[in-house]
């Protein structure tokens, strides 16, 4: 159920947090988590009509903004893996690597803009 919810997050940004929160648990799971994914799953059944609709497109171009402390595209809670000189080096760092990861899961093409 909970890999359900993950695949549900590229449209439904709203219960990533959660459904990231329970990945954490997949390992050994209990009667909390369970519950817990119950409430996650009423909840998207609530609300259907909510969501993220990706239409076809000729000539898509894609602008990805990222800041240190809210990603455009990218929003992950996750524990650091880089260490850093400074806690705002540190934010730049996770922001653009949650940001690029995001891009090339979603099948962009990743390079900077010149401008």
């Amino acid at each position: 159920m909970v890999g359900c919810l993950l695949y549900l997050t590229a449209t439904r940004l709203d219960i990533m947090y959660a459904a990231s929160l329970l990945s954490r648990f997949m390992n050994e799971p209990s009667e909390l988590h369970f519950q817990a994914t119950k409430i996650v799953l009423r909840y998207v059944r609530g609300c259907l009509d909510l969501g993220i609709w990706f239409r076809k497109a000729e000539n898509l171009s894609l602008y990805g903004f990222i800041d240190s402390d809210w990603g455009a595209i990218s929003w992950i809670s996750k524990k650091q893996e880089v260490v850093a000189q400074s806690t705002a080096e540190a934010e730049y760092v996770v922001a653009v690597v949650a940001a690029v990861n995001q891009l090339t899961w979603l099948g962009f093409k990743v390079g900077t803009d010149s401008r």
